[in-house]
């Protein structure tokens, strides 16, 4: 009787483990760090028009947090959020699992704008205790400025006969324009006499 019992809980293991991993038992440590979310969630995007006002984001972090990493270039390098946002980095994970990012648009904090000129910033922040961290959140910030006059055309070379400009005549002119987001409305355009 008893052989049969080991030889019934022998079969339902090989059974177990040919079924599930094809005999191959796998093991995976679970991270136990809570990542940083902003109202439930791992990403925050917040879209400005004018850099008169700083940008405040709450978020939640896991209490057993010790220190906020930040980067600003994709997930290459990552640095300690206090050192790099002083005073605009507001965290209280242990006590609370609260922490608040001040984001400052008048170009004297963390983010660099061009007034007039469209463009995001998208960092990347995780939780660290210990050796542990936390998967990666992510704030996307979008300035769209609103009323920003046309760009204009930085002039380059232009190419004219060597009699000089005349009338009704076809000429090639290169120009580049330095502005996102702008396209070429035709090819045709008029050359007015400055005077």
């Amino acid at each position: 009787m008893r052989n049969k019992k080991i030889i019934a809980l022998l079969s339902l293991t090989a059974l177990f483990f040919g079924a599930c991993t094809k005999g191959q038992p796998e093991f995976a440590l679970l991270n136990s760090l809570l990542g940083i979310q902003f109202e439930g969630k791992v990403s925050k995007t917040i879209t400005i028009n004018n850099l008169d006002f700083p940008i405040d984001i709450n978020g939640s972090c896991d209490r057993t947090t010790t220190e906020i990493l930040i980067s600003k270039d994709k997930g290459n390098t990552w640095e300690d959020a206090k050192s790099v946002m002083g005073s605009q980095l507001s965290e209280s994970c242990r006590q609370k699992g609260e922490l608040k990012f001040k984001f400052l648009t008048d170009n004297t904090g963390f983010l660099k704008f061009t007034t007039g000129v469209a463009s995001t910033h998208k960092l990347l922040v995780k939780a660290k205790a210990g050796s542990n961290l936390s998967s990666q959140a992510e704030i996307n910030i979008k300035y769209e400025p609103t009323g920003t006059p046309q760009p204009k055309p930085v002039a380059g070379i232009f190419v004219t006969p060597a009699a000089g400009v005349v009338s009704s005549a076809n000429y090639k002119m290169s120009f580049r324009v330095k502005a996102a987001n702008v396209q070429a409305e035709g090819t045709n355009y008029k050359i007015k006499s400055i005077h």
